[in-house]
């Protein structure tokens, strides 16, 4: 069985507010990055986004946007080691109080050379 590319929406709604509700739009697809075959699972969300100066700063360990003591500070950057030691990556793009979208790429196992198939 394959990889079939998908999208799907997610939506919850915040009992306090009631317009609009939350929204997560998630994607999964082939992509080929350096002639290598990949899974690309993108979150893309049109929320209040993260301010620029603190998305290259959000995979340090320690970094919390949260108050002293609310937590440690660790999940991102053990996130990040993970696809890294794995062959993949991690990487964040956004724009204050427009969107925010996290990408994940990992290599398809086995997969050394993408064939003319990927990224139909």
């Amino acid at each position: 069985m394959g990889f079939r590319d998908g999208h799907y929406i997610l939506c919850s709604k915040n009992t306090r507010v009631r317009w609009p509700p939350k929204e997560i739009d998630i994607r999964g697809e082939r992509v080929r990055i350096n002639a290598r075959e990949y899974v690309r699972i993108t979150f893309f969300d049109r929320g209040v986004g993260i301010p620029a100066n603190k998305v290259s700063m959000i995979t340090k360990p320690f970094f919390s946007t949260k108050p002293l003591g609310k937590c440690t500070g660790l999940g991102l950057i053990t996130t990040h080691k993970i696809f890294t030691e794995h062959g993949g990556r991690l990487t964040f793009e956004s724009a204050e109080g427009e969107y925010r979208r996290v990408t994940i790429d990992l290599p398809v196992k086995g997969a050394q050379k993408c064939e003319d198939s990927c990224n139909r």
